[in-house]
C-alpha cells in the first residue's frame, strides 16, 4: 500500500501550517524560563548549554519544540485529567491533523 492509500483521510498541510500549529502549540504550554513550577511532572532543558534565546533557532520549529517542550513525564492526553500546563502539546496529540 502507498502513502496516499493508508492515509487517505488525513488532510496533507504545508510546512507553514505546521509550523504555525506548532508554535502556537507551545505558547500554550508553561514556559520553565518564566515561570518555575515546583511540583510541576516534567522537566526542560539547561538554558546555558540550550538557550531558549538563540539566533540558531530563528525558523527552525523543530529545534524550538526540542528546547521548549519539556520531558511530560506522567501528563496524559487521553482523560479529562491532564494537568493544564502542557495544554498546547495535549491539543496537538489529540488532533487529527499534523
Amino acid at each position: 500500500m502507498t502513502y496516499n492509500q493508508v492515509y487517505s483521510s488525513w488532510r496533507r498541510l504545508s510546512k507553514e501550517a505546521i509550523d504555525q500549529h506548532i508554535l502556537e502549540a507551545l505558547s500554550q504550554n508553561i514556559n520553565y524560563y518564566d515561570s518555575l513550577k515546583m511540583g510541576v511532572p516534567a522537566s526542560h532543558l539547561d538554558k546555558q548549554e540550550f538557550a531558549p534565546d538563540s539566533q540558531v533557532l530563528d525558523g527552525s520549529t523543530f529545534l524550538k519544540t526540542l528546547i521548549n517542550n519539556p520531558n511530560h513525564i506522567g501528563v496524559h492526553t487521553d482523560t479529562g485529567l491532564s494537568e493544564p500546563y502542557f495544554s498546547g502539546t495535549q491539543r496537538l496529540e489529540k488532533a487529527q491533523v499534523i
